[in-house]
């Protein structure tokens, strides 16, 4: 069986309780009303504010460990100091939590810097209206069109307020549009609801083609739920 021990560890209680203690008696069992042969205060606020290393101090410190006053200042000094380091480290934790929160807000509203006079002319200017009539493309040459079918509809690259005449035999209802690069890769797309217009279907559709490069380009169209049909268009 293991012997109690008298030289046991003190408790973190106790340990607090001696470290009072020590401080007291610091503070008042070793007066020197004159201040013979205590440092200059300089010397006392260098090392409580680490500007003097500890190990080039070692008279200062003993010195400081045997006089009262020159502890009370000291402890005055640390006590400043330590709560500088504490309000600069409170201000910079805001800091980085402000820059935190405005760096995802950012990230998440897909937003990184003031918009662009171009953007900000871009948002402002109103979609040109144009017609798109597509009805006779894709029938044979005997249709009643005085154009060629196969030719490419011409398109400006803008922001555009379509309104799509859809080939004769198109139903009613909900439409994807999308317009896609001669490889296939989809460059721009939107919805919208086709309706009967004068016997016509008609199909209303909004698209931004402005920062895309002229040249060929095919245009698909589709009921949601359906397979795409293509045309070829011409960005000028």
């Amino acid at each position: 069986m293991e012997r109690n021990s008298p030289y046991k560890s003190l408790s973190r209680r106790q340990e607090k309780n001696l470290l009072k203690a020590a401080e007291a008696a610091l503070r008042n069992e070793f007066q020197s009303p004159e201040r013979a042969g205590c440092p200059y205060s300089t010397a006392l606020n260098r090392l409580a504010n680490r500007r003097s290393p500890l190990t080039e101090s070692a008279d200062l410190v003993d010195h400081i460990a045997t006089c009262s006053p020159c502890f009370v200042e000291y402890s005055r000094y640390r006590t400043a100091h330590e709560r500088r380091v504490w309000t600069f480290s409170a201000l910079g934790c805001a800091a980085a939590a402000i820059l935190l929160y405005l760096g995802s807000s950012l990230v998440f509203s897909g937003w990184s810097g003031q918009p662009s006079s171009k953007e900000v002319a871009r948002s402002a200017e109103q979609p040109r209206e144009l017609f798109l009539d597509l009805r006779y493309k894709g029938v044979t040459r005997g249709a009643p069109d005085p154009q060629d079918n196969d030719a490419p509809s011409r398109l400006p690259r803008s922001k555009l307020a379509l309104s799509i005449y859809l080939p004769i035999g198109s139903e009613v209802g909900s439409y994807e549009v999308g317009l896609f690069s001669p490889k296939g890769e989809p460059l721009s797309g939107a919805r919208g609801e086709a309706r009967l217009e004068n016997f016509m279907v008609i199909l209303p559709v909004e698209m931004d083609l402005a920062d895309l490069s002229p040249g060929p380009y095919e245009l698909g169209i589709r009921r949601v739920g359906t397979l795409w049909n293509t045309y070829s268009v011409l960005l000028d």
